[in-house]
């Protein structure tokens, strides 16, 4: 990717970390800890006003986001790419936005969302998900999360919802099919525990 294509990154740290776009066209270089692997949302980008900000969603959208080395060796090539870019198209960016692009704005829905359908049709997902929209990835991100088996508090905390509840009306479906797996596990587990007693109920009547 190049300045040119600098929606790749923002579809890439949409799939890492559940952010909101706005909250994504938002972050500035300062916002990224290399030492702690984190990234820090504390506003959003504001299209109405280019170059300007706004608040986030609520007040628990103001969070630290832990993030792996994947993404940010993105963010560096990004970095590397934007100086020399920036620098040879005479652009300036006093925010230091990190989706600064060769025109010097940030993309918006509608070009996230075009690069988005042309990335999905090139790695020939489903049919089903190729119409999957840039909001789409942050419930990707929950969802594989939870699959995952990582506690859905968290998950409400990294995605920056209002509280548990939200996060537990929004992925019901998900929890609900996660919950039949653990019925079923449980009757293993059950089933298990009878078979070893009367294992061992054996082994003491051959004492």
């Amino acid at each position: 990717p190049t300045l040119n294509t600098v929606t790749n990154y923002m579809i890439a740290t949409a799939l890492y970390t559940g952010a909101r776009l706005a909250e994504i066209g938002g972050l500035t270089w300062d916002d990224i800890s290399w030492t702690f692997k984190t990234i820090r949302i504390n506003k959003t980008y504001d299209w109405t006003q280019p170059g300007h900000f706004k608040e986030t969603k609520n007040m628990q959208s103001h969070r630290v986001i832990k993030v792996n080395d994947e993404l940010l060796t993105l963010f560096k090539r990004l970095k590397d790419q934007q100086e020399l870019g920036l620098n040879r198209l005479h652009i300036a960016n006093p925010q230091g936005l990190l989706f600064l692009n060769a025109q010097g704005t940030v993309p918006g829905s509608s070009g996230v969302n075009k690069m988005l359908r042309k990335v999905l049709k090139r790695v020939e997902v489903r049919p089903e998900v190729q119409d999957l929209s840039f909001h789409g990835l942050r419930h990707t991100h929950a969802s594989y999360l939870l699959f995952k088996g990582i506690s859905v508090y968290y998950i409400s905390k990294r995605l920056g919802h209002r509280d548990i509840t939200t996060t537990l009306s929004i992925y019901s479906h998900v929890l609900n099919e996660l919950e039949n797996e653990e019925s079923n596990k449980t009757l293993i587990a059950l089933t298990a525990m009878r078979d070893d007693g009367e294992e061992e109920a054996e082994k003491r009547q051959t004492r």
